[in-house]
C-alpha cells in the first residue's frame, strides 16, 4: 500500500487502519496462502513521492499487487528546498 498520511493511519489505531483491515479480510479465508498487506504510508506523501519510493525500496519486498491510494492533493508538486532543512528552520525561529 502506497500512500500518505489516509494509508500511514493518521488518528486511527494500527488494527484499523486500511491496510491492516484488508490483511486480516484476506486471511480469513480458508485456504493455505498467508497474506501480508505492507504499508508504506508517508504523512504528506504525493503520488511522486510514493513512486519514488517504490521504484528505490518498496520493489525489494517483491510484491505481487501494488496498491496506490490517491487523494487530491497527490496531483500537487513536490516541494524543493531552497535550502538547508535546518537553516530554514532556524532563520524561521529567528524572526
Amino acid at each position: 500500500m502506497l500512500g500518505d498520511s489516509l494509508v500511514f493511519g493518521w488518528g486511527v489505531k494500527f488494527v484499523d487502519t486500511t491496510s491492516e483491515l484488508i490483511e486480516v479480510g484476506l486471511n480469513k479465508t480458508n485456504t493455505s496462502i498467508k497474506y501480508e498487506v505492507i504499508n508504506t504510508g508517508v504523512e504528506n506523501y504525493n503520488s511522486q513521492m510514493e513512486v519514488e519510493y517504490f521504484l528505490s525500496e518498496g520493489y525489494k519486498y517483491e510484491p505481487d499487487v501494488v496498491i496506490l491510494n490517491y487523494f487530491i492533493n497527490d496531483a500537487e508538486n513536490t516541494p524543493k528546498r531552497k535550502s538547508n532543512f535546518f537553516i530554514e528552520i532556524f532563520i524561521f525561529l529567528l524572526l
